[in-house]
């Protein structure tokens, strides 16, 4: 019971901060698509999933909680995160009410929830959000497996300008924002 209540703080400490994150791009100010030769398959640390970042991502790992494995490049943030759950924490919270507060995550930061639908992934449950701040926007794709919740997303900080003053570029993001999400899968142990 008293490990429940550890893993379950751990795990919301997790979500909490993945909710508050505020995510601005670094450098180079341009976006530009990832060349194939960049396209590098990241094996999750209890080799659970795989999943392909444009280069050597950085990793953050909270034991019993949470993976976070991000990387920047050329004008874009690509994260993924892995939070774990026993099934005893769904007795106090519903996995529509983990997915409701990973949609409602970016209001807090005056972004506006533009777009949802609900997905399957080989019959796992998932939803995909796009938020949208006026400038940016954050595209996030989260499905339950397992005892956990992994959630990815990517973020590009002037979308709407890039949309009006490069379509052909704003295509090319979300031809590769596809790429990476759908380059997610999980693993046989």
């Amino acid at each position: 019971m008293i490990k429940s209540a550890c893993s379950l703080a751990l795990t919301l400490v997790c979500l909490q901060s993945l909710i508050s994150q505020t995510v601005t791009a670094r450098q180079p100010t341009f976006y530009s698509p990832p060349d194939k030769s960049e396209i590098k398959e990241y094996l999750g640390t209890n080799c659970g999933y795989a999943i392909a970042f444009p280069g050597d991502p950085v990793v953050r790992v909270i034991p019993e909680a949470c993976t976070s494995v991000h990387l920047f490049h050329k004008g874009s943030m690509y994260e993924f995160r892995q939070l774990g759950f026993s099934p005893k924490d769904f007795l106090t919270r519903s996995k529509a009410q983990i997915f409701e507060d990973l949609k409602k995550s970016k209001s807090k930061h005056n972004f506006q929830l533009s777009d949802e639908k609900s997905l399957a992934l080989n019959g796992l449950e998932g939803k995909e959000f796009r938020h949208s701040d006026g400038a940016g926007l954050r595209w996030t794709r989260a499905w339950f497996a397992k005892d956990y919740l992994y959630v990815i997303y990517i973020d590009l900080p002037y979308w709407h300008a890039m949309m009006k003053s490069r379509p052909d570029q704003a295509e090319a993001f979300q031809s590769e924002a596809v790429r990476f999400f759908d380059s997610f899968r999980l693993l046989e142990k």
